[in-house]
């Protein structure tokens, strides 16, 4: 389980902006720099190996691990390499809404960076930073703009691996909303979804009203709902019957009698407004 009041807690509504990006190598025997970086900085280690402490955090860095070195936190080694080091870095600059691990709580909007990811067998991690690093020498602000563009998709991708990596027992109700996202029309029951995050079902499904304030059937129910809303708009001659089926209704009439009560219409009437709209869009054209 990773130290959460480490790592990174940063802001999902801000573009991230590359300061800068380059391959670094480093003969044995030479210690980590003492600093602290106004800059956040992430560090993949492609050969050698090390420790580096990070506010008195011991972290151990092997080849395909990732480092989140926050700014304003204090990083330094009290002992050289034993081997050759080449690593890539990446400094980027801190937005509002970002901060040092996630202390007193998560701020919506949010994700998080441990201080150590390992990223062994994930290539595309690798890439990105490959990428992000060529594009930073660049004096071409179209490149540049790229970089910072996948500088956000390497966060999230860092994020979504860090978050699999943990035991769903570690964090139950961000494991089972992922999984009700995923697949709303799921047929899972209660108590199959209590054994997978290691709960009874009482403790679940009040963990879970507490969490959401919602229940875990009203939850998956709303959801399902939602992609009935998506798809009609974009497939309005779906027929209904179809539709309850691929989300897991009885039949088209709970379907429909469910839709109605959440949106205040019948599913019929949504699907001839869009119908009609579409119509008026074709008619606007002739």
């Amino acid at each position: 389980m990773y130290n959460r009041d480490m790592g990174l807690q940063f802001s999902l509504a801000r573009l991230r902006r590359v300061d800068r990006a380059n391959f670094v190598q480093e003969a044995a025997g030479v210690l980590h720099p003492d600093r602290t970086l106004a800059v956040h900085d992430l560090l993949y280690t492609i050969s050698g190996r090390r420790e580096i402490l990070e506010d008195g955090e011991r972290l151990w860095v092997e080849p395909a691990t990732v480092l989140c070195l926050a700014a304003g936190r204090h990083h330094w080694a009290e002992s050289p390499a034993q081997s050759a080091q080449r690593v890539m870095y990446i400094h980027f600059h801190p937005e509002p809404g970002d901060r040092g691990g996630p202390v007193g709580g998560f701020t919506p909007g949010s994700a998080f960076l441990p201080s150590r990811i390992p990223a062994r067998g994930k290539l595309a991690i690798r890439q990105l930073f490959e990428e992000i690093v060529y594009l930073s020498w660049s004096s071409r602000p179209l490149r540049r703009a790229k970089a910072d563009l996948l500088l956000t998709q390497l966060l999230l991708e860092l994020a979504s691996l860090a978050q699999a990596r943990e035991s769903p027992h570690g964090q139950p109700m961000e494991y089972l909303l992922e999984r009700l996202e995923r697949n709303p029309a799921g047929g899972e029951s209660l108590d199959a979804l209590a054994e997978r995050v290691g709960m009874n079902r009482k403790t679940l499904t009040r963990q879970f009203r507490r969490a959401t304030g919602q229940s875990i059937m009203g939850y998956r129910t709303r959801l399902k709902i939602n992609h009935a809303v998506s798809i009609l708009a974009v497939s309005p001659s779906m027929r209904l019957a179809e539709l309850a089926e691929s989300l897991g209704f009885y039949d088209e009439y709970h379907f429909s009698r469910t839709f109605k009560r959440l949106t205040g219409k019948s599913p019929s009437a949504y699907r001839n407004e869009k119908i009609g709209n579409s119509n008026e869009l074709l008619t606007k054209k002739v």
